[in-house]
């Protein structure tokens, strides 16, 4: 009797078991929801900024330490001779700057009304320049009658434009500028010229120098 009741309450505990086992797979696999993955976006814009190109102020200094730095003999016959000299040939031995100088050798008749000497600037746009400045030095013997000029010449048809010293100081350098704010067709200047004027003088022959044009 005892063996039988223990037979039932095996088989009994093995059914329970089983059920217990069947609950548990059905709930591991029983569907649920599926899980929510929220997803952030981050970005960082980058701009490009736009840059407007813009024109460098024009300065040119024309200082005769390395030579005639491209300045030549114009068209008026008052000079005979151009060179780049030293401070020594000066009279009192000073130069504006540095140790060199333009000379020009003059030799003026009655009827020669001018010389110059003249350089084509590079660039020709002077467009942003607002002076043109020349050292002159005018030697103690030049006669009365006697000017200093800058001047220069722009556009197609080489119009002209200068600035004129009538009483030069003798035997000193002279500071002539010409002032370009309102010149026409500075954005295409053909020569930068120093100019020495016979107006109403006798004939004279002398040296006269030039230093530091400056274009600025």
């Amino acid at each position: 009797m005892k063996k039988l009741l223990f037979g039932v309450f095996c088989a009994f505990l093995a059914v329970c078991m089983l059920s217990i086992a069947g609950c548990r797979t059905r709930v591991a696999s029983a569907p649920g929801p599926e899980p929510t993955v929220t997803l952030t976006a981050t970005a960082t814009m980058y701009l490009t900024p736009t840059i407007t190109p813009t024109s460098a102020p024009i300065s040119l200094t024309y200082d005769f330490e390395g030579g005639l730095n491209g300045w030549v003999r114009g068209g008026g016959t008052g000079f005979t001779a151009i060179a780049d000299a030293p401070a020594s040939s000066v009279p009192g031995g000073a130069v504006i700057s540095g140790n060199y100088c333009l000379s020009a050798t003059c030799s003026f008749l009655v009827a020669t009304t001018d010389g110059e000497v003249v350089v084509n600037p590079v660039p020709s746009d002077l467009s942003s320049v607002s002076h043109i400045t020349a050292h002159v030095y005018v030697p103690a013997d030049m006669p009365a009658g006697y000017s200093v000029q800058v001047f220069v010449l722009t556009g197609t048809g080489y119009a002209f434009a200068g600035q004129n010293d009538a009483s030069p100081t003798l035997g000193a350098w002279n500071t002539v500028t010409l002032n370009t704010s309102g010149i026409a067709n500075m954005n295409n200047v053909d020569a930068i010229a120093v100019q020495i004027l016979s107006n109403s003088g006798p004939a004279w022959s002398g040296t006269i120098y030039v230093d530091d044009v400056t274009v600025n």
